[in-house]
């Protein structure tokens, strides 16, 4: 609720698995307790991985699920998003328009926020510096050639934005084109937080887009509108 984040087919909704309670395996039997520990949902210690979190699947290129991550319900001191051990599967990504454009932002949260106030094409990632060959195949797959970073404000994003956009356009370079605009956000936020605290950060947000999209050279693909991203 703090983050006004719309739970509804709009907003994502599809995408939640649901919440993990930190005793969900107190009552199972060892065997199965065993499986989950194999699997990474119950530590070696026998702790609920996503123990008071919010669950989201993640997606291969195809639409499979293939691993999830946790979201903590409140901000904790150490990490407030955690991943199954090993390595990073899947995408949280939303592709609803016929546009070839897309917005991509740091976390499942900023893409969840941007899609309940109907952005339909928008892409996460797994952190500040969590871009890995699945986004890449699944902004191919989806034939995206106008992208649009949303990454936070602090120095940690915008260094990020830099090398995201470079290894895009090498990308593009060698597929028939990427373009890459980079979207900064005010000081101190991100796409969430900056749509819960401010009444009108979704105007701010739609009027900078509707300007760097004037910068694409296909822009009338996108249209003066905006209504091709929403």
């Amino acid at each position: 609720e703090t983050r006004q984040i719309e739970w509804n087919s709009q907003g994502g909704f599809s995408s939640l698995v649901g919440f993990c309670p930190r005793d969900f395996a107190s009552k199972l039997d060892e065997k199965v307790r065993s499986e989950l520990k194999e699997v990474g949902l119950l530590t070696q210690q026998g702790r609920a991985l996503f123990g008071e979190c919010l669950v989201f699947a993640l997606r291969s290129v195809e639409g499979e699920i293939v691993s999830l991550y946790a979201r903590r319900i409140e901000d904790a001191k150490t990490n407030n998003h955690i991943f199954l051990p090993g390595e990073r599967l899947g995408v949280l990504g939303f592709y609803e328009s016929e546009s070839d454009s897309l917005i991509v932002v740091e976390s499942v949260l900023d893409a969840l926020a941007l899609k309940s106030r109907g952005f339909a094409n928008v892409l996460a990632l797994h952190g500040v510096n969590g871009f890995t060959q699945t986004h890449l195949e699944w902004i191919e797959a989806h034939s995206v050639s106008e992208i649009i970073l949303m990454m936070d404000s602090d120095e940690a994003g915008q260094k990020a934005a830099l090398k995201i956009q470079e290894r895009l356009e090498n990308a593009g370079a060698e597929s028939g084109g990427i373009e890459v605009q980079n979207c900064t956000l005010p000081i101190g936020e991100d796409p969430c937080s900056f749509l819960a605290s401010n009444d009108s950060a979704l105007e701010w947000i739609e009027e900078e887009l509707e300007m760097l999209m004037e910068n694409f050279t296909s822009s009338s693909r996108l249209t003066g509108s905006l209504e091709e991203l929403q």
